[in-house]
């Protein structure tokens, strides 16, 4: 039974409530070309241990999986990808779905304009924005006390998401040690991706090459 507010001495919003439950749930934001696939042929398909990591994941953390790769503009691209997750023991019908496309124009939120943004996405421009601002909504929208983001490639993402960023090699995928490594990350939010750790300790051998 719920606790009443003894101020104002009602029941708490049923949608308040689920918003507590829902921000405890982690949130793994999941590319598909490069993480769920190896090889520079990423036409060719998942690859089926790519896809169990997936599942182990989920399996160990309890995580809602997003899909931020841009077949999230295919139906197609997302039935066939949340169809196998789903033959592995996913909750596809709660726990599995692609990131909603928000594109803005002239300051409204528009759906019809997809294919445009498409386009722009597929040819260099806002690529950065598009990812990043999506997710940020989404964030925004949910909010959720743990996220990880696990992508091939940085150039998606603003660096304000590369704490909580692994990025994977897109020559062979998502690997086992890197699933490990992602469970410990969607458990503790403190922890930081390979990304962040790299850059740091890039901007480290920098410092010391000035300070020499």
């Amino acid at each position: 039974m719920m606790m009443s507010n003894a101020l104002l001495d009602e029941e708490p919003d049923a949608a308040v409530m689920e918003a507590r439950k829902l921000v405890n749930v982690p949130l793994l934001g999941l590319d598909i070309d490069g993480v769920l696939n190896g090889g520079r042929d990423f036409g060719r398909g998942l690859d089926a241990d790519k896809l169990d990591f997936v599942a182990a994941i989920y399996e160990a953390t309890g995580c809602e999986i997003v899909l931020t790769s841009d077949r999230r503009y295919s139906a197609a691209g997302c039935r066939w990808v949340i169809g196998a997750l789903g033959e592995r023991g996913v909750d596809t019908r709660t726990m599995c779905r692609a990131l909603p496309v928000n594109v803005v124009i002239d300051g409204e939120m528009r759906q019809d304009e997809r294919q445009r943004f498409r386009w722009e996405n597929c040819h260099g421009i806002g690529i950065r924005a598009g990812r990043s601002a999506d997710w940020a909504a989404a964030l925004a929208a949910e909010p959720r006390t743990s996220w990880v983001l696990v992508d091939d490639d940085t150039k998606h993402w603003q660096d304000v998401f590369w704490q909580r960023l692994w990025r994977t090699d897109n020559t062979r995928g998502l690997t086992l040690l890197e699933a490990r490594r992602v469970i410990a990350m969607l458990k503790d939010p403190e922890m930081r991706g390979n990304v962040a750790c790299a850059a740091e300790t890039q901007g480290n051998e920098d410092e010391g090459r000035a300070d020499a």
